[in-house]
């Protein structure tokens, strides 16, 4: 039996754990969720996985998912992952699942880091095994930031997966990445490098600061990302 057989209960109870501020943006979402006639929580499973109605409406789902600790919310999660398609919706499960924090996914997220047919979901597995520091998938992670056939959005996750989690083997990947023709490969290879806090990395780095004025859409120059490294590394 659900631990939440009434729907809106288990919505409440996410809105009250909210921040004051953004408690009314949660409410409209869960009215909204409400509004399609769902009544338990298992009924809002199952439509989920239906991919019923519009695509906003089953990212806010998978948003509501994200801050629960029910048991069955991280494997609705899991199945959205693969069954899911948009951009948007993909992208809030990573975030639902980050959220909860635990390691159940490693090894899901592994597998689909190197054998998802969709870039999207190879990228937004390298973001979740970043983000929830999975030490043992940095030689997949390496793996996929060498791989020159792989598009730039996934080796870029990748890179940036790499300082997340920290693990010194990749330096040598990461340092080679500097030279990469992807702007944001060598943004987030750059960010990387920080993050291992690594002075072998600062000739390179003071180069790349001195050299490499490209900026990444949506951030800064990559010359102004190398600075920030060399303090970091400085820091230490």
């Amino acid at each position: 039996m659900s631990q939440f057989p009434d729907l809106k209960s288990f919505l409440e109870k996410i809105i009250a754990k909210q921040k004051y501020e953004f408690r009314d943006n949660a409410r409209k979402d869960a009215f909204r969720i409400l509004a399609e006639g769902l009544e338990t929580f298992d009924n809002m499973l199952s439509y989920l996985s239906a991919q019923k109605g519009a695509i906003e409406l089953r990212a806010m789902i998978c948003w509501f998912l994200g801050q629960s600790s029910n048991e069955k919310s991280m494997k609705a999660l899991l199945d959205a992952f693969d069954q899911e398609s948009d951009a948007s919706i993909v992208w809030e499960i990573a975030k639902s699942i980050c959220n909860l924090r635990c390691k159940e996914p490693f090894q899901f997220f592994r597998v689909r880091l190197l054998n998802s047919p969709l870039p999207l979901k190879r990228a937004a597995s390298a973001f979740v095994l970043g983000q929830l520091n999975d030490a043992e998938a940095s030689d997949f992670l390496i793996k996929v930031l060498d791989n020159k056939s792989e598009v730039d959005l996934v080796r870029s996750h990748a890179a940036e997966a790499l300082g997340l989690i920290k693990d010194l083997n990749a330096f040598d990947s990461l340092m080679s990445a500097l030279s990469d023709n992807s702007v944001s490969v060598r943004f987030w290879s750059t960010f990387a490098l920080g993050e291992l806090r690594d002075s072998r990395a600062l000739p390179r780095l003071r180069a790349v600061a001195e050299e490499d004025s490209s900026s990444l859409d949506g951030w800064w120059s990559i010359s102004e990302e190398a600075l920030d490294a060399i303090k970091k590394i400085d820091l230490c």
